[in-house]
Order: structure tokens, then sequence, then C-alpha cells
């Protein structure tokens, strides 16, 4: 974990990438979660 910061810290794209990733799966699920509750009466 700490070698990933690391590596993280050397490259500020590879940061932000990250970043967008985490928060469209954030996203993604949360789309998934309200559709999900939409359907169930």
């Amino acid at each position: 974990m700490r070698l990933a910061l690391v590596l993280a810290q050397e490259n500020g794209l590879a940061t932000g990438d990250l970043a967008l990733g985490v928060a469209g799966v954030l996203a993604l699920a949360a789309v998934i979660v309200v559709a999900l509750k939409r359907r169930k009466p």
C-alpha cells in the first residue's frame, strides 16, 4: 500500500487517473443501487 502511494506521488497523472477511476466506480455503483431500488416495490 505504501509503495502504491509512493508511485502515485511520483506520477501526478496516475493519481488523477486513480481518482477518476474510483469516482467512476462509485458513480456506477450508485446508479445500480438506485436502479435496483426502483425495480423493487
